[in-house]
C-alpha cells in the first residue's frame, strides 16, 4: 500500500491523541492500544505542526524523539487543494478552528475515522471520539 493511498476503515489520529500520549493519559493509552494492534494509522500533516509547537513550547526534552515516533508509527498526508476546501467549508458550518478543520476533512477526503479526545467533535459521524 503506497502511503497516499487509504484504505476503508483507516484512521487518522488527531494531535490531542499524541499530547495525551506523551502525558500518559487514560485517554493516551488508548491510543497506545490501538498502537499496539493498528497497522494503518495516519496523521495530518498539520499534526506534526501541532504537536511539534506544542513540544517546543513545554520545551520537552524529548520533543524530537517524540516527532520521530509519531512519524515511525503513522502515514503523513499532506495537505491538497481538496482538503483545504473541504475544511473551508467545515469551518463555515461547524464554527471550527482551521486545525481541527484540516484534520477532520483530512479523515473524511480518505474515508476515514478521525480518533480524537477533542470535544469539537464529539457526535460527529466521522470522529472515534475517546474524551479525556
Amino acid at each position: 500500500m503506497e502511503k497516499e493511498q487509504l484504505m476503508i476503515g483507516s484512521i487518522v489520529v488527531d494531535s490531542c491523541m499524541w499530547i495525551e500520549l506523551l502525558r500518559g493519559s487514560a485517554t493516551g493509552k488508548k491510543l497506545q492500544e490501538i498502537l499496539d494492534k493498528e497497522q494503518s494509522l495516519f496523521i495530518s500533516s498539520l499534526t506534526l505542526t501541532e504537536v511539534y509547537y506544542y513540544l517546543l513550547k513545554k520545551k520537552e526534552p524529548s520533543c524530537q524523539r517524540f516527532i520521530d515516533f509519531i512519524r515511525k508509527m503513522s502515514f503523513v498526508i499532506s495537505v491538497n487543494e481538496d482538503i483545504a476546501l473541504n475544511a473551508a467549508l467545515l469551518r463555515l458550518e461547524k464554527g471550527w478552528g482551521t486545525g481541527d478543520a484540516i484534520i477532520f476533512a483530512t479523515g473524511l477526503s480518505h474515508h476515514a475515522k478521525v480518533l480524537t479526545c477533542d470535544s469539537d467533535f464529539s457526535g460527529e459521524e466521522g470522529a472515534l471520539f475517546m474524551g479525556k
